[in-house]
């Protein structure tokens, strides 16, 4: 028995052996399978990172890019500044200096000329009184622009004078006053705006300089010359129609 049982473990042995060897084969053909899909799996990560870049820019499309940028972030901030810009301290001095394009605006029937207002009309009808500079890429009219309300419907008879510089504009009544003309000058102003005009319908740029003071203004009216003209008009017409009459 004790013989049989040593053969049964002598056979035995050389199978404990084998079954070892295929397992270290084994594992040997695993390792070596990971460390080959280690490497591939690194390309493959590599290659999907560079398919989801972007292309990389020429040297114009990049000049291209960085000039749209800038433009759109100079938009922004004149914007910005056109938005955050309010009317002078009432009774303060103060300097103001810039470049504007003129735009059309309707003026009188039949006409359309261009005009840059530089001070427009404040919202509590002061005057500024001050001097301004100027260069304009075309001859054009100095203008201020002065509020009118006289306070009554009376109507102006034709006695008294052209009135086709008293419009309506933005919905007030104005008088346009013409205060210089030419390319270029330097001039003292008093009114509710100042600003340019061309002669003809053409666009122009004007460069400009100005000081000037907003103050308040005391509004006096005086039309009893036309109340009185009126009046005697109309007596005047009454015994012209008696006469015819008689």
């Amino acid at each position: 028995m004790l013989e049989h049982n040593k053969g049964m473990k002598y056979v035995a042995m050389p199978s404990t052996v084998t079954l070892c060897l295929a397992l270290a084969l084994a594992v040997a053909i695993i390792i070596s399978a990971s460390s080959v899909q280690e490497p591939l799996k690194v390309v493959q990560a590599q290659v999907q990172q560079q398919q989801q870049q972007p292309p990389q820019e020429t040297f114009f499309e990049s000049a291209i890019r960085t000039a749209n940028e800038t433009s759109g972030n100079q938009g922004q901030q004149q914007q910005q500044q056109q938005d955050a810009v309010t009317d002078p301290a009432l009774n303060a001095d103060f300097v103001q200096q810039g470049q504007m394009s003129s735009q059309p605006v309707q003026l009188r029937e039949g006409g359309q000329p261009h005009s840059a207002i530089i001070l427009p009309i404040r919202d509590d009808k002061a005057i500024y009184s001050g001097i301004i500079t100027h260069q304009a890429s075309k001859p054009v009219d100095s203008i201020v622009l002065n509020l009118l309300n006289p306070g009554n419907r009376t109507a102006i008879p034709e006695q008294f004078g052209d009135l086709d510089d008293i419009v309506r504009l933005n919905g007030q009544l104005v008088s346009i006053n013409e205060i210089g003309s030419g390319e270029s000058g330097s001039m003292p102003f008093t009114g509710n705006a100042i600003g340019f005009i061309s002669d003809e319908d053409d666009p122009f740029i004007v460069t400009y300089t100005l000081t000037a003071v907003p103050e308040n203004a005391r509004i006096v009216n005086d039309i009893t010359s036309i109340l009185g003209f009126n009046a005697s008009s109309s007596s005047d017409q009454v015994e012209e129609e008696e006469i015819e009459e008689d």
